[in-house]
């Protein structure tokens, strides 16, 4: 994958319906899509089979397969305009037939589901850059009430290396002061210490003990 399309499908899987409707055809477990540009100079090939992507630049007279866009060393009005369609192409697909596909831990998975039941809340990914943070947030006043991040362990002040499942959570401040243990329970990570808390998602044995402060939290969103 060369690193445009790393960078566009990072953390992101396929939505079979939305590859459909965009014009993709399926043809043995493979979906297919090609466009023209450059005043049908060029035909751009976007091939998926198993969430992995291909692309490439044909051109239409020759056949042959173009490769210039693919370096940032290729200068020259010409090639950038190729480049930027390819790339304006593949984004928009990347936006409209796939979906982040970040968390994997069982108890991610889990409080995922449990707060899409009880809240109606999914998933926002707000920030193109930081696709390992997600929020979910109340219908009523849009505030926040759960904030789940992908981060090395070290940012926590661990000494394991790798990265870890965190949620933040609302809470009230002598709460957190009672749950605030450095194996569960951290001191919030980017958020207020004050009125949040971090949990570290695979060290939690009781999983019904977040979904009750899941739901104080988004309780106290509401104030």
């Amino acid at each position: 994958m060369d690193e445009i399309l790393e960078k566009i499908f990072k953390d992101k899987k396929a939505d079979k319906e939305k590859l459909l409707k965009y014009g993709f055809v399926e043809e043995k477990h493979h979906f297919f899509y090609q466009r023209q540009i450059m005043d049908g100079e060029f035909n751009i090939v976007v091939k998926i089979k198993d969430n992995h992507v291909e692309a490439s630049v044909c051109e239409i007279e020759t056949g042959e397969l173009y490769t210039l866009h693919l370096s940032m060393q290729s200068q020259g009005a010409f090639v950038g305009k190729v480049r930027q369609e390819y790339l304006n192409l593949l984004s928009d697909i990347g936006q409209k037939c796939f979906d982040y596909d970040v968390f994997h831990g069982d108890n991610t998975l889990k409080i995922i589901e449990f707060v899409k039941r009880e809240f109606n809340s999914p998933l926002e990914f707000l920030w193109p850059k930081f696709s390992n943070n997600a929020i979910c947030r109340r219908c009523d006043n849009q505030k926040w009430f759960i904030l789940f991040i992908k981060l090395p362990a070290d940012k926590i002040g661990l000494a394991k290396q790798g990265e870890i499942e965190i949620i933040d959570i609302r809470i009230k401040c002598e709460q957190a002061e009672q749950l605030i243990d450095n194996k569960i329970f951290f001191p919030a990570y980017h958020m207020n210490k004050k009125s949040w808390i971090t949990i570290k998602l695979d060290s939690v044995e009781n999983i019904c003990q977040v979904y009750d402060l899941i739901r104080k939290s988004y309780e106290l969103a509401l104030k």
